[in-house]
């Protein structure tokens, strides 16, 4: 099923990136992208974990949304970024890989998106 309305001419033709594509949201979202006509982008820090199907046509960057510069690089050249990445549902993780992920690597997506001027930021959580 192709996606139609304006969420298909918003994205056609650009850049998008998406963090978290590994996930439930995320590699759906990006899928979506897809039909849509988006060249996409992922940040994911297991590139191995990416469904077969999505990895065969985004460009991957592999890295952690704590990591400023991996994160600048990913945002670098896009227009639209979908922050889907967090840690959740995980009550084995200390309460400070929440901090640095959630918040911290939330504000490094922030901080890349401005310094590149990314025309549009779209952050989901849980």
């Amino acid at each position: 099923m192709t996606p139609t309305g304006p969420f298909t001419s918003a994205f056609k033709g650009r850049r998008v990136l998406v963090t978290g594509a590994n996930g439930f949201l995320g590699s759906h979202l990006a899928e979506t992208l897809l039909a849509c006509g988006a060249a996409v982008r992922v940040l994911v820090r297991r590139p191995l974990a990416l469904p077969a199907s999505l990895a065969k046509k985004v460009e991957v960057i592999e890295g952690d949304i704590r990591n400023a510069d991996a994160v600048d690089r990913a945002v670098q050249g896009c227009s639209h970024v979908f922050h889907i990445a967090a840690l959740y549902r995980d009550s084995s993780a200390p309460k400070q890989a929440y901090w640095d992920i959630n918040v911290a690597g939330t504000e490094n997506v922030l901080n890349a998106c401005e310094h590149h001027r990314v025309e549009r930021l779209i952050h989901c959580s849980t």
